[in-house]
């Protein structure tokens, strides 16, 4: 029992002289005074604790929003950083409605990582910080969908209106009416989201959210809705003729906005867009251009009534006028010009790989003549000899 003790004293003795000599032995850990920060517009700073200290100590600051979206703190003329013997403090010196979410710092000292509790960072007297995790989303008709939407701070009570803009397929603004509650859902203060049901052509195009407190409105990135590539669906601002060659059902709906055209193995689409989509808020010059007559000329032909072969014929001299258009004379290509044609290099490699080439090839003529050099004489001497015996005879 003395032992036991004795061995137990010994190892407690150790283990408080190894914390006094050598306390960066300890595990390092990252810790904030308060898990919630508000300031007005201005100058912020948000510190951390480090323990057991910040010697060898480095790190770096992110931030994120509701959505989940986070980036990491440039220190630059906004935003600077100090260091005291045991807390990083970030100083932000003009607050604004981008830098509310919530903050992290992650630390490491070579051997050890840590990062603090996210600390909810938020500024009055700004709009509030709208923010999405969707971008684009591929639907199918009649499906449901939700538009993800938050802000910061989340306080219903200061929040004055929720709205959903929409920028359609053929270029027209407008709000979505979330009265129509067959159709739509959410948007409130309490719930931002937007759920859309039931979803048609319709509702292809460009979403944002926009949320408004007392000081202005903060908008959230856009979210592109769109149906998959290769489904042909056609909206009324599109002339369109499809044939399938081998077979197809064909549904039209008059005075509405699809036209749906499902094939089992071919089909041939002729489509000319007769309408522009802008961007959000923003008139697009007029256009007196040929191309802008064509699209003038296309857009008041019916030529859903006709067959694929009747507009062969019809498209025939337009097709002839892009063919000759379109054709060249291959002699004329530079693939074929450069072909038989050696391109100059002014490297200095080159030329001295060039040189070499050449001497190469007088030393190997030089060689084979020097050869034939060795044997001259003995040559010499039988021509003479054979010369010799003709005359005699």
């Amino acid at each position: 029992m003395t032992l036991y003790t004795n061995g137990k004293m010994k190892c407690i003795i150790a283990i408080v002289i190894i914390t006094a000599y050598y306390p960066n032995t300890l595990s390092l850990t990252v810790t904030s005074a308060s898990q919630s920060i508000e300031v007005q517009s201005g100058f912020a700073s948000i510190v951390v604790n480090i323990s057991p200290n910040t010697v060898g100590v480095t790190g770096n600051w992110t931030i994120s929003d509701m959505s989940g979206n986070s980036k990491k703190i440039v220190i630059d003329n906004n935003y600077m950083q100090g260091i005291s013997s045991n807390s990083f403090t970030l100083m932000i010196l003009d607050t604004k409605t981008s830098d509310i979410g919530f903050y992290i710092f992650k630390a490491t000292d070579g051997v050890d990582v840590a990062e603090n509790t996210p600390i909810t960072f938020t500024v009055t007297g700004v709009p509030p910080k709208v923010s999405t995790s969707m971008s684009k989303e591929t639907v199918d008709i009649g499906q449901t969908l939700t538009l993800n939407c938050s802000y910061m701070k989340y306080d219903p009570s200061s929040i004055s209106s929720v709205k959903w803009g929409k920028n359609s397929t053929s270029g027209t603004l407008s709000y979505i009416d979330i009265s129509v509650t067959s159709k739509y859902g959410g948007s409130v203060a309490t719930n931002p989201s937007l759920t859309i049901k039931n979803i048609d052509i319709n509702d292809l195009g460009v979403y944002w959210c926009e949320v408004e407190n007392n000081v202005g409105t903060g908008e959230s990135p856009y979210i592109t809705i769109e149906f998959p590539q290769g489904d042909s669906v056609l909206t009324q601002a599109e002339t369109t003729t499809a044939t399938s060659i081998h077979g197809s059902t064909s549904t039209v709906t008059e005075k509405g906005t699809t036209s749906t055209v499902t094939e089992k193995v071919t089909k041939s689409t002729v489509t000319e867009k007769v309408t522009t989509m802008t961007d959000k808020g923003e008139d697009m010059c007029p256009c007196n251009c040929d191309y802008r007559a064509k699209l003038d000329y296309w857009a008041t032909q019916n030529v859903t009534n006709y067959t694929f072969e009747e507009l062969k014929i019809i498209l025939k001299p337009e097709l002839d006028k892009l063919e000759k258009e379109l054709r060249i004379d291959k002699h004329n290509l530079s693939a074929v010009i450069r072909k038989l044609t050696s391109a100059h290099d002014k490297r200095p490699s080159a030329r001295h790989l060039g040189s070499f080439g050449i001497v190469f090839l007088i030393v190997l003529c030089l060689l084979i003549f020097a050869s034939d050099l060795i044997s001259i004489k003995q040559h010499i001497i039988t021509i003479k000899r054979i010369w010799n015996i003709k005359v005699k005879r």
